[in-house]
């Protein structure tokens, strides 16, 4: 539990304590009553008792029932209760899941019970928020967790359009959740359930484009990410100019909008999800063609390097190992070579077998691995012990 969550535990109790010590103080002060003697000790017997006038009792406000009403009493903001319950939640749970984890490391328990609980967890919290905060207080915490990412993407919605989002998105993981379930239990095959999940969130997602439209439905889905930002990482290392870059954001714009529409036709049923597959493809084509007509072709092969977390690893790597720049470039080059070697090989077998002629994939594999091994080999005797560190270092991506 981070110190965030601690402190806010801490107010908490403070607060719970302070407000027990004034009701108890209240409570004393207002019932300790003094006795007044009716006569004196030594004195002779009044036919007349006196009793002086005694102050009204003052009734302390009733202690909260509960810590939560307490803190609502001391006027803690809803948000800040709720954030201490889930935190208190996400404690108990964890030392329950930690105790859970060592029984299945000691044999004590099986994966499916160790799965099984896990898979409960969202349905506990759920019970335990609405035991802690009430119905209704549950609901706007719960709805502003599941409807936090719409800040980000810039989608305003009506607050009954935030009600209805929100009860599409429940629906939908209250669904997966009995596939996962179904799937524990034996009940359904792990191809059976990732199809059915895949046919849920394809239902879903037709259903959340005609209820916010394609403007909005597009924004939704790229959340709010216009790759603009990566764009500007990817152009740090090209020596671009300010037109290349406005050549390149405009491309980006380009490819944006025209996969936004792809994707609405998608889910309207106006494209199959092969022709969507080889749209899609031909979109990144252009889009790499403009950028290379933008950037030129070495200005272009630099982009390509510095979107390739392969290449970023042996950019790391090089001067450690006394590898100049160029050597970085060529080893990147000759491993972009043999991937793209491999893939063109398994796509064109790929090819055969949908135009109907039997495919031995069996002999496919043999050939990329007879292929990865002389590859290997080759680069081994080029590279020496270096070889080793960058296998451990997993930039070679050699199959076999």
């Amino acid at each position: 539990m981070n110190s965030k969550t601690l402190l806010g535990i801490s107010a908490t109790l403070n607060l719970l304590a302070l407000g027990f010590l004034i009701s108890f103080c209240h409570s004393h002060a207002a019932t300790s009553v003094t006795a007044t003697p009716l006569a004196a000790e030594d004195g002779p017997p009044s036919s007349t008792v006196s009793i002086p006038p005694v102050e009204p009792v003052k009734i302390a406000k009733p202690v909260a029932n509960t810590w939560v009403q307490a803190l609502r009493d001391a006027q803690i903001s809803e948000k800040v209760i709720a954030d201490v319950a889930a935190a208190n939640f996400e404690e108990h749970w964890h030392a329950l899941a930690l105790e859970n984890q060592k029984k299945f490391d000691r044999g004590e328990i099986d994966r499916a019970t160790l799965t099984g609980f896990d898979l409960k967890h969202d349905e506990e919290l759920e019970k335990q928020m609405r035991a802690a905060l009430g119905d209704e207080a549950f609901r706007r915490w719960d709805e502003s967790r599941e409807l936090a990412d719409l800040d980000r993407t810039g989608v305003r919605l009506s607050t009954d359009e935030s009600d209805k989002l929100y009860e599409m998105r429940k629906n939908l993981d209250r669904k997966r959740l009995e596939l996962d379930k179904a799937r524990q239990q034996g009940k359904l095959t792990d191809e059976e359930a990732s199809s059915q999940s895949a046919a849920l969130y394809a239902q879903y997602n037709q259903d959340l484009l005609k209820f916010l439209g394609d403007d909005r439905y597009a924004q939704i889905q790229n959340g709010g990410d216009t790759g603009m930002s990566q764009l500007k990482q990817n152009l740090a290392g090209v020596d671009a100019d300010d037109s290349q870059v406005s050549g390149m954001e405009a491309a980006e714009q380009s490819w944006n909008s025209q996969r936004d529409q792809l994707d609405i036709q998608l889910q309207k049923g106006d494209v199959t999800a092969e022709d969507y597959q080889k749209q899609m493809a031909a979109l990144d084509t252009q889009r790499d063609q403009d950028y290379q007509k933008v950037l030129g072709t070495n200005g272009f092969a630099e982009f390509q390097r510095n979107q390739s977390e392969q290449y970023q690893m042996l950019k790391r790597l090089g001067p450690g190992m006394g590898f100049t720049v160029d050597d970085v470039n060529n080893l990147y080059d000759m491993l972009q070579e043999y991937q793209n070697e491999v893939r063109g090989y398994r796509d064109r077998a790929q090819q055969l077998q949908n135009q109907g002629q039997t495919v031995d994939w069996s002999a496919v594999d043999n050939v990329l691995a007879n292929y990865a091994q002389q590859t290997e080999s080759a680069l081994r005797d080029q590279l020496g012990d270096k070889f080793d560190k960058l296998k451990r270092s997993n930039v070679m991506p050699f199959e076999r």
